[in-house]
């Protein structure tokens, strides 16, 4: 995934990314899943990853019964 992310040559893909509302995670934190693996914060988290690459941009969030995060490659 890292040499995905670097590759400036994929300009105009697009990625989405599935996660669960802040309230699920949250729910599942407490229950013990994904321990070290997830936070009570997803879409903040991804953004914040994502936002370390400065050809990569968040176009729009997705909503259905799921959070889905967009983003492209300038």
């Amino acid at each position: 995934m890292e040499n995905i992310l670097q590759n400036k040559q994929n300009k105009g893909m697009h990625i989405i990314i599935e996660c669960w509302n802040d309230d699920t995670a949250e729910d599942q934190v407490r229950k013990g899943r994904g321990v070290g693996v997830s936070t009570g914060t997803p879409e903040r988290d991804i953004t914040n990853e994502l936002g370390k690459y400065q050809h990569i941009t968040f176009v729009r969030k997705l909503k259905d019964m799921d959070c889905n995060l967009m983003f492209r490659f300038d």
